[in-house]
């Protein structure tokens, strides 16, 4: 028995490096929508179940629309990061943004949200010494309803 779960372990992972490899050769090809592209990474490195990777992606669609021009790659990852409308830490956004690009430093990301939150693209909400950061486009801070419903 433990055989077998194991086997279809490997299998899922099989697939899903496969799924993640097509996902970055389309990307690299400019073959997917951006809201598609999105979602597939909410399912895929955010772990999301499907309807909410896109009701994120239409978030994170709608968000950089609205943004400045001056946003770069980090920039865009965290803001990818939030477009789930869930209030993180800093700790949580460094994670996902880890899982998004592979990389991130701590100071960087914590540097590039006060620049983001003056530019009034994210927004903290609670306790100044364990903040809560949304993205603005999301509502009202501190409601943690899904996105489809803001």
């Amino acid at each position: 028995m433990a055989e077998r779960i194991e086997e279809r372990l490997r299998r899922i992972e099989r697939l899903l490096e496969e799924l993640l490899e097509r996902v970055k050769r389309l990307e690299e090809s400019g073959g997917l929508e951006p809201i598609a592209l999105a979602a597939v990474r909410g399912v895929a490195w955010l772990s999301l179940p499907a309807y909410r990777a896109l009701e994120a992606a239409e978030v994170l669609n709608r968000a950089l629309r609205a943004a400045p021009p001056w946003l770069d790659a980090i920039d865009r990852s965290i803001i990818e990061a939030l477009s789930t409308c869930e209030g993180l830490s800093i700790s949580e956004i460094v994670r996902r943004v880890r899982r998004i690009r592979g990389s991130a430093s701590r100071r960087v990301v914590r540097e590039r949200l006060e620049r983001l939150e003056k530019a009034g693209i994210v927004v903290k909400a609670g306790p100044p010494t364990r903040p809560r950061i949304y993205l603005s486009i999301c509502g009202e801070a501190g409601s943690e309803s899904s996105p489809g419903s803001r």
